[in-house]
C-alpha cells in the first residue's frame, strides 16, 4: 500500500507487481519461423531480454532497479515494431496486480495480457513508482538531495501523463484500478505537488525573499488542492484513507505558508495591517492543516512559528502603527510560481540503452524486404520464362527441319549425325532413362509427406477451435477470451494458400507424367549405346554432292550462330540467378523506414524496374535476334530440300532422327522440371513444418490459457460480487514517446494496437507450375515470398506469380 517517507511525509506509490516469465522461448520461436540471418545473435538477445526483466523487475536492488528498469522499458519500446507482441503473433502472458489493491481471501487483483504495450505501460508504471520513491528518500538539508527529488519527481509525473494519455481499454477486460485515467491523474498532480514542495524547501534553506517563497508555497497548494480533487472519486475509495489526510493537510498547510511568507514580505515593507490579516488567516489555516493531518504530518513548529509571528505583528501595530487590519476577503490574491513542470517522455528514456535487436529491421521494412526480394525472383524468371519459350520454339523448328542432324547425316553411310551422339551421350552423363523413372518415382512420395503435414496441422487448429466454441456456449458470457475463430483467420488463410500450391502441385504432376509418357521410348533409345541406336535407325542414302555447297555451309554457319544465341542466353540467366542487391537493400531499408508516408509498394517498384531493365533489355534484344536467324535458317533449307533426292528410307530416317531430337529436348525439359520439383517438395516440407511448429504453439498456449480460465471461473464462482465500478470513457491510442510532446491521436479501437500490420501474415509461395506451356498458374494466390521459402531457378516452378 501507498506509504509515506520520513522525510517531510512524501507520498510514495508503491509499485505494481508481476510474475516470472519465460521470454525466451516464443521470441526465439517467432525469430526461428521468421527471419534467416544473424538467427544465432537474435536468439542469444532474446535470452538477455528475458533475463533484463527478470533482473528488472523480479530481483534488482533499491540502487539498480530504476536504472534496469528504464533500460527494459526502452527495450520493449524497441522491440515493439519488430518482434510483435499480440494475442494472435507472438503470444506472451503477462500477469500484473493492482498496485493499490490490499487483497483478499481469494488474492489481489491482477490482469493478464499478451500485449507488449500493455507489460510497457505497467514497467512504465514502476518507473515512476520507483522515481518517486528513490525522490523521497532523499537528503533534503543538501542542495544535491533537492535537486534529484525535483528531478526525479518530475520524471515521475512525465511517467503517470504518458501511461494516462495512452493507456487504453480491454476488449475483454477491464484494466486494473491503478491504471484508471483517474487514478493516474492523481498521481501527475501529487507528484508535481511534492517537486513543487522540493522547489519551495529550496528556497527556504537559501533563504530567498519571502515574496517569492509565498508565490512558490501557493502554487504547492495547488497542486495538493488539485490532487485532493482528484483522489475524491469513487474508484478511489480505498486510496483516500491512506493518502486524503496528508494531501488535505499539506493543501492547508501551504496555504498557510504562502500566507505567513507574504505576511513577512508586507511586514518588511511596514504594511502590518495586511501583515496582520495574512497572519490570522495563516493561523486558522495551520489548525486546520494540523485537523486534517493527525499523525500524518507534524505541525507543531509551524503552528508555534506563525503564532511568534502573530503576536509580535499585533503588539507593533499597537503601539508603533495603529494600523487598519484590513478584511481578509478584500486582499489581492498571492501570485504563483510554479516551478514543477512535467518532463516529456523521450526514447530513450535511459542513458545507458543499447538495443540487444539493433539490427533486426521493423517487421514493416522486413515484409517489404521480402515482397521485393519474391518481386525481384518474378521479375527475372518472366524474363528466363521468355528466353525458355524462345529456346523451346527455336527447338522445335530445327526438329521439324531435322537440323542439324540432316546436314550431318550427308554422305554418310549407317552412321548416326553427331548432334545426335551428343544428345545421347548427354542424357546417359544425366543418368538416362532410369534417373527419370526414379526421380518420377520420387515425386509421389513427396507430395504425400507435405500433404499429410498440413492435414495434421489443419486438424490442431480444427480441433482447438471447436473446445473453444463448446466451452463457449457452455459458459457463455463467463467465457472471456477472444474467440478462437478471430485469432486464426490469418493461420487459416495461411493453410488455404497451402492447400493451393499443393493443388497446383497436383495438376503439374499430371502434365510431367503426360510428357513422359509420349517421350518415354526415345529417351529409352538414346539412353542405350551408340551400335544399338544405329541398328534402330534406317539406313542413310548418300548425297555427297551436296557436302561443299554454299547451301550446306550457309546452314552450318546458321548452326553455329544457334548454339551461340543458346550460350548467350545460359549467360543471361546465370546473371539473372545470381543478382545480388545488398546495396539495393540497403537503399530500401532506408526508404521504407523514411518513406513519410509513401506507398512502399511504389518504392519498391521503383526500385525493381532500376534493377530488372537492363536485363529485361538485353532479353528482347536476343529473342528479336531469334526471330531473325530463324528466317535466315528456314530460306537454307527450304533450298536445301530442294537439292536433296528423298525416298521412303530417307524419309523414315528423317522421321526417326526428329522423334529422337523431340526426346532429347523432353528429357532435359523433363529432367530440370523434376529436379526443381523435387528440389521445391523439400523445400516445402520445413516451411510445413515450421508452420506446424507454430500452430501446436499456439494451440499450446490456449490450451494453459483455458486451463487458467476455467480455474478463475470456478474460483469466482465462490467469490461475492464485485461493487460496480464507474463507467470510463477510453482513454487515446497509444503512441510511442518522443522528446517533443506526450499527447497522444484521436481515439481509436481498442486495447491492444501495434505499430506494424497486425496479424502480420508471412507471404506465401506462389503455385507449382513447372512451365509456362502446360496449365495456367493456381489463382488467389498472394504476391510474394519470403526468404525461407523455396526460390527456385526455373521460372514457373512454381511462378512467383499467377499469370
Amino acid at each position: 500500500m501507498a506509504s509515506l517517507s520520513p522525510n517531510y511525509r512524501m507520498a510514495i506509490v508503491p509499485q505494481k507487481k508481476t510474475y516470472e516469465i519465460n521470454m525466451a522461448y516464443p521470441l526465439q520461436q517467432f525469430i526461428k519461423q521468421t527471419y534467416t540471418s544473424n538467427l544465432d545473435d537474435y536468439l542469444r538477445s532474446a535470452e538477455s531480454l528475458n533475463q533484463l526483466r527478470t533482473e528488472a523487475l523480479l530481483k534488482s536492488n533499491r540502487q539498480e532497479k530504476l536504472s534496469k528498469l528504464m533500460r527494459y522499458y526502452d527495450q520493449m519500446t524497441a522491440i515493439e515494431s519488430k518482434l510483435p507482441i499480440s494475442e494472435n503473433q507472438i503470444r506472451i502472458s503477462f500477469k500484473w496486480q493492482d498496485a493499490f489493491d490490499k487483497g483478499s481471501l481469494f488474492g489481489r487483483s491482477s490482469l493478464t495480457l499478451s500485449s507488449s504495450i500493455y507489460e510497457r505501460l505497467c514497467v512504465l508504471f514502476n518507473v515512476g513508482a520507483c522515481c518517486s520513491e528513490i525522490a523521497s528518500l532523499q537528503q533534503f538539508d543538501t542542495d544535491e538531495g533537492l535537486k534529484t527529488a525535483t528531478k526525479l519527481y518530475q520524471q515521475a509525473a512525465g511517467c503517470f501523463s504518458f501511461i494516462r494519455d495512452n493507456s487504453l481499454t480491454s476488449t475483454r477486460n477491464d484494466c486494473t484500478s491503478d491504471l484508471y485515467p483517474e487514478t493516474l491523474s492523481l498521481l501527475i498532480q501529487l507528484m508535481l505537488a511534492q517537486a513543487q514542495e522540493v522547489f519551495y524547501l529550496k528556497s527556504v534553506k537559501d533563504k530567498m525573499r519571502d515574496l517569492i517563497i509565498s508565490k512558490l508555497a501557493a502554487q504547492c497548494s495547488d497542486h495538493y488542492a488539485e490532487a485532493m480533487k482528484s483522489i475524491q472519486t469513487d474508484s478511489l475509495k480505498d486510496l483516500q484513507k491512506v493518502w486524503l489526510p496528508v494531501l488535505a493537510g499539506k493543501q492547508a498547510l501551504y496555504h498557510a505558508l504562502s500566507e505567513y511568507h507574504k505576511a513577512e514580505h508586507e511586514s518588511s515593507e511596514r504594511n502590518i495591517g495586511e501583515c496582520l490579516a495574512r497572519l490570522t488567516k495563516a493561523a486558522e489555516l495551520i489548525k486546520t492543516a494540523d485537523q486534517r493531518g493527525g499523525k500524518e504530518i507534524n505541525l507543531k513548529s509551524h503552528i508555534n512559528i506563525i503564532h511568534s509571528s502573530y503576536e509580535k505583528a499585533k503588539k507593533e501595530n499597537e503601539y508603533v502603527y495603529h494600523e487598519r487590519v484590513p478584511d481578509y476577503a478584500s486582499l489581492r490574491p498571492i501570485e504563483r510560481a510554479g516551478l514543477a513542470k512535467i518532463i516529456p517522455m523521450k526514447f530513450p528514456i535511459s542513458d545507458e540503452f543499447r538495443d540487444l535487436f539493433g539490427t533486426l529491421v521493423p517487421m514493416s521494412v522486413h515484409n517489404g524486404l521480402q515482397l521485393f526480394k519474391a518481386k525481384k525472383v518474378e521479375a527475372f524468371n518472366l524474363e528466363i520464362g521468355k528466353l525458355r519459350q524462345a529456346t523451346e520454339l527455336l527447338n522445335a523448328a530445327l526438329t521439324t527441319w531435322n537440323l542439324p542432324a540432316a546436314i550431318e547425316d550427308i554422305g554418310t553411310s549407317n552412321k548416326i549425325p553427331q548432334s545426335l551422339l551428343d544428345k545421347s551421350q548427354l542424357i546417359k552423363d544425366k543418368g538416362g532413362i532410369s534417373r527419370i523413372d526414379s526421380m518420377m518415382a520420387e515425386l509421389p512420395n513427396s507430395l504425400r509427406r507435405n500433404t499429410e503435414i498440413l492435414t495434421e496441422t489443419k486438424r490442431l487448429l480444427e480441433e482447438e477451435e471447436r473446445s473453444d466454441t463448446e466451452l463457449r456456449n457452455q459458459m457463455k458470457e463467463k467465457w472471456t477470451r477472444t474467440s478462437s475463430r478471430q485469432l486464426t483467420e490469418y493461420l487459416h488463410s495461411e493453410i488455404r494458400q497451402y492447400e493451393g500450391i499443393i493443388d497446383s502441385a497436383i495438376k503439374a504432376n499430371k502434365v510431367i507424367e503426360g510428357k513422359y509418357g509420349k517421350n518415354r521410348d526415345g529417351i529409352q533409345l538414346l539412353s542405350k549405346s551408340p551400335n544399338e541406336i544405329i541398328s534402330s535407325l534406317p539406313a542413310a542414302t548418300p548425297v555427297g554432292a551436296l557436302q561443299n555447297t554454299h547451301i550446306i555451309r550457309d546452314l552450318r554457319r546458321l548452326m553455329n550462330e544457334v548454339d551461340a544465341l543458346k550460350n548467350v542466353r545460359e549467360v543471361l540467366e546465370s546473371e539473372m540467378k545470381c543478382v545480388e542487391s545488398d546495396a539495393l537493400t540497403a537503399k530500401l531499408v532506408s526508404a521504407l523506414s523514411h518513406s513519410n508516408g509513401l506507398d512502399e509498394h511504389t518504392i519498391i517498384q521503383t526500385e525493381l524496374d532500376e534493377l530488372v531493365a537492363p536485363m529485361r533489355k538485353q532479353v528482347r534484344e536476343n529473342i528479336q535476334e531469334q526471330e531473325k536467324l530463324l528466317g535466315f535458317i528456314e530460306k537454307a533449307n527450304n533450298e536445301f530440300n530442294r537439292e536433296k533426292v528423298h525416298n521412303e528410307t530417307s524419309k523414315m530416317r528423317e522421321e526417326m532422327m526428329r522423334n529422337l531430337a523431340t526426346a532429347s529436348d523432353s528429357f532435359n525439359e523433363l529432367y530440370n522440371h523434376l529436379e526443381e520439383g523435387i528440389k521445391f517438395y523439400n523445400d516445402l516440407t520445413p516451411i510445413l513444418v515450421k508452420f506446424q511448429s507454430k500452430v501446436s504453439d499456439f494451440v499450446f498456449a490456449r490450451k494453459t490459457e483455458k486451463e487458467d480460465l476455467m480455474k478463475e471461473i470456478q474460483t469466482s464462482l465462490s467469490r461475492p460480487s464485485p461493487s460496480d465500478k464507474p463507467i470510463r470513457p477510453p482513454p487515446p491510442v497509444i503512441s510511442s514517446p518522443n522528446s517533443n510532446t506526450t499527447s497522444s491521436s484521436a481515439p481509436t479501437p481498442p486495447y491492444p494496437t501495434n505499430n506494424f500490420t497486425n496479424p502480420y501474415l508471412p507471404m506465401m509461395p506462389n503455385a507449382y507450375n513447372p512451365y509456362t506451356a502446360y496449365p495456367p498458374a493456381h489463382g488467389g494466390q498472394p504476391p510474394a515470398a519470403p526468404n525461407y521459402y523455396p526460390q527456385q531457378g526455373y521460372p514457373n516452378y512454381p511462378p512467383q506469380y499467377p499469370k
